[in-house]
């Protein structure tokens, strides 16, 4: 009777221990891309438009290929310096899950 108990007891430690292993590598592989994802970023430009409730704003990226990016301005951006179209800036953002670029510190260059 002992020794039916102990291996029931065995077994069950064995069984418990087997689905939480597997399941804690999970955990890791879900904490790094989160991290992946909140990765802050630099772009620097032109002003090119700013949107009519300045919410948002298209930046023209330095360089040859004229490429312009979309941001979002939200209630946690800080702004440094006075931004108009046409000013020269440095953007830092985070793309967001939904593909936008959430501007966090957008600052005026001379």
């Amino acid at each position: 009777m002992y020794r039916t108990l102990l291996l029931s007891i065995s077994l069950t430690a064995l069984l418990l221990l087997g689905v939480a292993a597997p399941a804690h590598p999970n955990l890791m592989q879900s904490d790094s891309g989160k991290q992946a994802q909140s990765t802050t970023k630099s772009v620097g430009g032109k002003v090119a438009s700013i949107g009519n409730s300045g919410t948002t704003f298209a930046l023209q990226v330095d360089g040859n290929d004229k490429q312009v990016m979309n941001f979002v301005v939200g209630r946690d951006t800080q702004v440094k310096g006075h931004v108009s179209t046409g000013t020269l800036v440095t953007v830092e953002y985070r793309p967001a899950d939904d593909g936008q670029n959430v501007a966090l510190t957008i600052t005026v260059r001379t």
